[in-house]
C-alpha cells in the first residue's frame, strides 16, 4: 500500500523543529547507552550458567534467541533454515526471530561479513549506506543505515546502538546487539523518515553437529513508523530473513575466502 509523501514530509517537519532540543538530550544518551527496549517482553531462557552482564541488551538477545518459553509461531520450516515471529503483550509489532546454518564458514567470517561495513556493502543490499558515525569503545559504536524503499514509499534510515561480545558465553561464540540512539551527528534527514529498533541483533557460533558450520541466530523488533499499517509491516517482516539469510551464506561462499 503506497504512502502518502505529504503526511510522511509533514511528520518530518516536526521531527527537524525539535532537533535542537533533542541535540542536547543525544549528547547526553552517547554517555549514558541507556537501553530502550522496555516494550519487549521477555522471558528467561533458563540458562542460569551465564552470571555476568545480564542486564546488558546482548545478553537479552541470547535470552530471546534461546527461549522456549513464549508461544512462538513458527513462519518458515526447513532443515537448516526456520523463522518465527511473536507479538509481545502490549506491542502492535511482532518481534522475530530467525535460525540457520551457514555451511562451510566460522564464525569468525560470519561475524566480519556482517560486522565490517565494507564488507556488508558488497552483499548486502538491504543496507544502503551503512557506516560507523561514532565510536564508543572497542565494542561498541554508533551505526548508521538506510533503506531505499520502492516507488511510492518514503525512504528509512536508523541510527543505532551498536556492541559486540566476542566469547560469550562461550569460547567461539559472537552477539551483536542493535537499538535505536539519538546522535548530534545524525539529525532526521530532509526527505526521509527515521525508523526505530525497539532491539535487534545475533548470536554466531561453531554448528555443534559439525564445527566447521556456523550456526546463526537473528532476533528484530522494527518500528517503520510513518504511514506503513502495522499488519503490512508484521507481514513482511517475518518473510525478510529468509531472504536475508540466503544472501548471507553465498555471500560467505564468494567473499568468505577474502576476509
Amino acid at each position: 500500500e503506497e504512502e502518502k509523501k505529504s503526511s510522511d514530509d509533514s511528520k518530518q517537519e516536526d521531527s527537524r523543529s525539535m532537533v535542537s532540543q533533542k541535540s542536547k538530550k543525544s549528547q547526553k544518551s552517547v554517555k549514558s547507552i541507556k537501553s530502550t527496549v522496555s516494550q519487549v517482553n521477555l522471558a528467561i531462557s533458563g540458562k542460569d550458567q551465564v552470571n555476568e552482564d545480564k542486564g546488558s541488551l546482548y545478553h537479552k538477545v541470547f535470552e530471546i534467541c534461546y527461549d522456549k518459553k513464549m508461544n512462538w509461531e513458527n513462519v518458515n520450516d526447513k532443515p537448516r533454515l526456520k523463522v518465527w515471529k511473536i507479538r509481545p503483550e502490549g506491542s502492535t509489532l511482532c518481534l522475530i526471530r530467525g535460525w540457520a546454518i551457514i555451511d562451510d564458514t566460522n564464525s569468525d567470517t560470519v561475524f566480519k561479513m556482517i560486522y565490517d561495513e565494507q564488507i556488508r556493502r558488497k552483499w548486502d543490499t538491504v543496507l544502503a549506506d551503512p557506516r560507523v558515525i561514532d565510536k564508543i569503545n572497542d565494542t561498541t559504536d554508533v551505526f548508521y543505515y538506510r533503506f531505499n524503499a520502492p516507488f511510492g514509499i518514503t525512504d528509512r534510515d536508523w541510527v543505532t546502538l551498536r556492541t559486540f561480545k566476542k566469547d560469550y558465553p562461550e569460547k567461539g561464540h559472537y552477539i551483536i546487539s542493535f537499538e535505536s540512539f539519538q546522535h548530534p551527528k545524525m539529525p532526521p534527514l530532509k526527505g526521509v523518515i527515521r525508523a526505530h529498533t525497539y532491539i535487534a541483533g545475533y548470536i554466531l557460533k561453531p554448528s555443534a553437529a559439525n564445527p566447521k558450520d556456523c550456526e546463526l541466530y537473528l532476533i528484530t523488533q522494527l518500528d517503520f513508523k510513518g504511514a506503513i499499517p502495522k499488519f503490512a509491516l508484521n507481514w513482511g517482516a517475518a518473510r525478510g530473513p529468509p531472504d536475508w539469510i540466503n544472501r548471507l551464506k553465498k555471500a560467505c561462499q564468494t567473499l568468505g575466502k577474502q576476509v
